[in-house]
């Protein structure tokens, strides 16, 4: 397993036959409620790092999905990535999601992300931005070769919804040819049986919030989720010294994440609405048509003031 470069993540250790290292948070995107166009909130992002900070979580992974990148330009991209930056004052080890829409773009993000001191590794997901797997060696070449100036490691990241063909995932075999030049790679497939195959030859993330411990059997190494910004339970499952309790904290996460994103259009929506209610951001959406209707802003409500103590 490719380990020269360092992850940003703490050192292994085994819980009863099992790797695990720690959660990363997949960070919402503040943006400001007022603004025409999409723009950061800065200030509410400071905001949401020290919320994090408190829930006991130190890594981040900045501008995936759960940030809506997919509807950024690649200006907000950076932009975005740069607000994290600033606001981590080095209290946080940051992944920075660089993939643009294009192959161009996306070396172009790499350089203005990978630029920053406060980023620890960069992620890609290169079927965002690329029709098949056949066509991922080529533009990889091109990005080891820009990554090895700028000495950070990458991760690959597989989630087949935002890529152009939403059947496809990255191939395994692919994962091989690149296994000694990257660090990881986070997927998103909620297929077991795939992030086994990929687990077997690269430290491998789940972005499946409601079976981090089923992932964690498969081989998985570490998870990255959503449900970080606003509860402490991933990481607990990583602190727990049994599997009996790693399962009571993955229950718990399930217990809130069920209620929280059944029936809508978005969890990402859930999340910022939740933080809304704490007063960390405003509960907009970069697709307007996602946020909550009145009936779900109630439902979720329940949830929040059942475990207002708690965070």
């Amino acid at each position: 397993m490719a380990m020269d470069t360092p992850l940003p993540l703490i050192p292994p250790r085994r819980v009863e036959g099992l790797l695990v290292r720690e959660n990363v948070v997949a960070t919402v995107t503040p943006f400001i409620e007022s603004a025409t166009q999409l723009q950061a909130d800065e200030e509410a992002v400071a905001k949401l790092c020290g919320h994090i900070l408190k829930l006991g979580e130190n890594a981040l992974f900045v501008a995936g999905t759960t940030g809506e990148f997919a509807y950024m330009t690649d200006k907000l991209r950076i932009e975005t990535v740069t607000a994290f930056a600033r606001a981590s004052k080095g209290r946080f080890r940051i992944i920075a999601n660089a993939s643009g829409d294009s192959p161009e773009a996306t070396l172009k993000n790499i350089g203005s992300m990978a630029g920053l001191k406060e980023v620890s590794a960069i992620v890609i997901a290169p079927l965002h931005y690329l029709r098949m797997n056949e066509e991922i060696p080529q533009h990889m070449e091109q990005v080891l070769s820009l990554m090895e100036a700028i000495e950070k490691p990458l991760l690959l990241y597989n989630l087949p919804k935002i890529h152009l063909d939403t059947s496809l995932n990255i191939d395994p075999s692919i994962v091989k040819v690149f296994r000694n030049s990257i660090a990881g790679l986070k997927d998103s497939s909620c297929d077991l049986e795939l992030l086994g195959e990929y687990a077997k030859q690269i430290e491998t993330g789940t972005g499946d919030e409601g079976n981090i411990t089923g992932a964690l059997r498969k081989g998985a190494a570490f998870s990255v989720n959503s449900i970080g910004n606003i509860l402490p339970y991933p990481q607990r499952i990583f602190n727990s010294s049994s599997i009996v309790e790693m399962e009571k904290w993955q229950k718990a996460i399930n217990d809130v994440r069920l209620p929280l994103t059944a029936n809508r259009r978005s969890a990402t929506a859930a999340t910022k609405y939740w933080l809304s209610l704490k007063g960390i951001c405003s509960s907009r959406m970069a697709d307007r048509g996602k946020e909550l209707t009145q009936e779900e802003k109630i439902s979720v409500e329940e949830v929040f003031n059942r475990l207002r103590k708690e965070t």
